[in-house]
């Protein structure tokens, strides 16, 4: 019997819409960090601003499958994608710190029904031979296209309206490969499957720790970093080259670092990535400035080793639990990881109001150092798993960019999971 083959014509439709997505959204998160300081916006107001898009993700991944359930895959996504267009152009229209916050949650809401459903289309073509390669595939591709964002920063100046209407464009255009991709298969369940916290934390503590501290951390470094370039006065393609290296680092350092997980304790590198998560901080927060020999090396390690962290305790997380359980289990890492995400701007932003631009990094460095301490004293209370009964390690696209549940079902760690809503 012919094993089954992945239709690549509507898988690489789907693929360009979600390159387009992030390609508008990376450059319109990245542009109001530093519009918001030219309006004269105060780094604890930038970070309110810039967790209401976490707050907002997370509403649109709790709330999103009823709306699809109601209005159908293709009309939900058209929806997301106009408003997630509209809003963007209101941002010049309204420059107002309260209305900016309200449309971050808009932005945020919207993002994460259009992810959702562009995963249960993946999801839907997956077979079992390639969902790990897919699933590879479609992270690597939303890190570049990330990065590959940050370069149209330069395009204009971020005063003027040129670079949200780029933007809203490009949000608006990714409904075209989706939209006209002719496929016969059908989109996966969407309705997620969460498992309790407690139980969650009391099987892998140091693989819940570390994600919720990812979503404190890197949320933060992301979303600030825009206004902490422009506080130390770089500008244009400066600041393009400072984001685009740290997102670079985590494309990059996947790989190695995962390598390295699967051959020794992942503790061991869990901690040594918190580790150099706080080195790099620190010296970030000593020496950064604006000197772009300190900022961009440094801050492509920071940046890998930080969007490495989430991969590496989901993979710690999956090797205490059954395959059954891998599913809710990663859809109750991907929400703890959106809580701590729409936490860290905001604190990110105080310490930043408190101690100046560098507060940003001395705050990533306080955090990391909390998990690396609490990871030492993990490490004493049970003894290492061995290398031979540890879950592959697979590169999550979700400390890149907040994912949905749905791309876990394409991991090839939950071996044949029922789909989200489903029983065995």
């Amino acid at each position: 019997m012919q094993p089954a083959r992945l239709d690549l014509a509507p898988v690489v439709a789907l693929l360009g819409s979600v390159a387009i997505m992030v390609l508008g959204n990376g450059l319109l998160g990245t542009l109001l960090g530093v519009r918001a300081v030219l309006e004269g916006f105060s780094p604890g107001v930038i970070g309110l601003m810039m967790s209401g898009y976490f707050v907002g993700y997370i509403a649109g991944a709790w709330h999103g499958p009823h709306l699809i359930a109601r209005a159908g895959h293709i009309r939900t996504f058209a929806a997301c994608a106009a408003i997630a267009a509209a809003t963007t152009l209101t941002h010049p229209i309204l420059i107002h710190e309260t209305v900016w916050t309200g449309l971050r949650f808009v932005n945020g809401y919207c993002v994460a029904g259009m992810i959702m459903i562009a995963e249960s289309w993946l999801n839907g073509h997956a077979v079992k031979a390639t969902r790990g390669r897919l699933l590879t595939v479609y992270g690597s591709l939303m890190m570049a296209s990330w990065g590959a964002s940050q370069f149209l920063l330069a395009a204009a100046p971020a005063s003027d309206f040129i670079l949200f209407s780029m933007a809203s464009m490009l949000l608006s255009l990714c409904l075209v490969p989706l939209t006209l991709a002719r496929t016969t298969s059908h989109p996966s369940e969407v309705t997620p499957v969460r498992m309790d916290l407690r139980r969650l934390y009391s099987i892998s503590p140091l693989g819940a720790v570390g994600v919720f501290v990812s979503g404190l951390t890197m949320t933060a470094f992301w979303s600030m970093s825009p206004a902490y370039a422009r506080g130390v006065d770089l500008r244009g393609l400066e600041i393009s080259f400072y984001m685009a290296a740290a997102m670079f680092g985590g494309l990059v350092l996947h790989w190695p670092i995962g390598w390295l997980s699967d051959r020794y304790d992942r503790r061991t590198v869990i901690v040594a990535g918190a580790l150099a998560a706080t080195v790099s901080a620190v010296l970030l927060a000593a020496f950064g400035g604006n000197n772009l020999a300190w900022l961009m090396p440094i801050g492509f390690v920071l940046g890998g080793v930080g969007v490495t962290s989430y991969s590496l305790c989901v993979a710690h997380s999956n090797d205490f639990f059954e395959e059954r359980d891998l599913v809710p289990l990663a859809s109750s890492l991907i929400m703890l990881y959106g809580v701590g995400g729409a936490l860290g701007p905001l604190l990110a932003g105080q310490a930043m109001q408190w101690v100046g631009p560098a507060g940003l990094f001395a705050y990533v460095a306080i955090m990391q150092a909390v998990f690396f301490g609490f990871g030492l004293y993990r490490m004493q209370q049970r003894p290492a798993l061995p290398s031979e009964l540890q879950e592959k390690f697979v590169a999550m696209p979700e400390a890149a960019m907040p994912t949905s549940h749905v791309a876990v079902q394409m991991d090839p760690r939950s071996g044949d999971a029922p789909a989200a809503g489903e029983t065995r």
